[in-house]
């Protein structure tokens, strides 16, 4: 699920799926390197993960989340927990859609050594 970098163009729609085998619940959350750190970080002290860290920042209703480096202000977006358990109600994958050319890194939040990067061209 966590390339080390994905290039793609702006426009692209990136479905992040949690590999075959996978059992362990992960989160794809974009944002700036700093912004990142600090969350990781205060995981790392405080393993308390809050409703932001697991839930999507957007409906998946509503199609793939839109990631930009305005979005909420910080560049933060969040797939929400990610697993392939049957026995829970989490979804496989996400959808994210980079209209902005850029590099876009992201983490997850519940393991903050797992990160990537996505650069986006026109």
């Amino acid at each position: 699920m966590f390339p080390g970098t994905l290039r793609v163009k702006a426009g692209t729609v990136v479905t992040l799926s949690m590999s075959p085998d996978t059992r362990e619940t992960h989160t794809v959350t974009f944002g700036s390197p700093a912004y990142l750190t600090k969350l990781t970080n205060g995981l790392l002290s405080d393993p308390l993960l809050t409703q932001q860290d697991l839930y999507p920042s957007e409906l998946p209703s509503l199609g793939p989340i839109v990631v930009s480096p305005s979005v909420h202000g910080n560049g933060f977006a969040n797939l929400g927990a990610l697993d392939r358990d049957p026995t829970t109600p989490l979804p496989a994958s996400g959808k994210v859609m980079f209209p902005t050319p850029g590099t876009y890194h992201y983490a997850c939040l519940i393991h903050p050594f797992m990160r990537g990067t996505i650069i986006v061209t026109k």
